[in-house]
């Protein structure tokens, strides 16, 4: 591509898609293109899928090919919350869920949305 921006792709020359839409110093303003939008729906998506498997922020990140720090500014834009706290609602979602539709004990519940103990996900579900 040269300077007057022949060849320039459908998407703006501003969007960093491999960082979650963000201006190259990752602090500018999200990009709004479809490709970066469809990385948001993407992200969020994974997580729900996930999230009971016992996923971490540098997991989820890892499989999304970016940088935890990218991960967490783009994702965070976009769930409007910080990763972790959007793993752990959609882990106490899935936990509801549970609880409300199954037979199954508190402790069953607590390691089936990976909790590795009890008091972890009492304490996840009391905030």
């Amino acid at each position: 591509m040269n300077g007057n921006g022949a060849g320039a792709s459908k998407t703006p020359s501003f969007c960093v898609s491999s960082i979650g839409g963000f201006t190259p110093d990752g602090f500018g303003s999200p990009c709004v293109c479809p490709e970066c939008l469809g990385l948001g729906q993407a992200m969020h998506s994974y997580i729900r899928q996930h999230a009971t498997e016992g996923m971490t922020v540098q997991q989820a990140a890892r499989a999304a090919g970016m940088n935890r720090t990218y991960y967490s500014v783009a994702l965070s834009e976009k769930a409007e919350m910080p990763p972790s706290e959007f793993i752990t609602q959609a882990r106490m979602e899935s936990a509801k869920r549970l609880l409300a539709e199954t037979d199954a004990s508190i402790t069953e519940v607590a390691y089936t949305t990976g909790y590795s103990s009890l008091y972890a996900f009492t304490g996840a579900f009391e905030n």
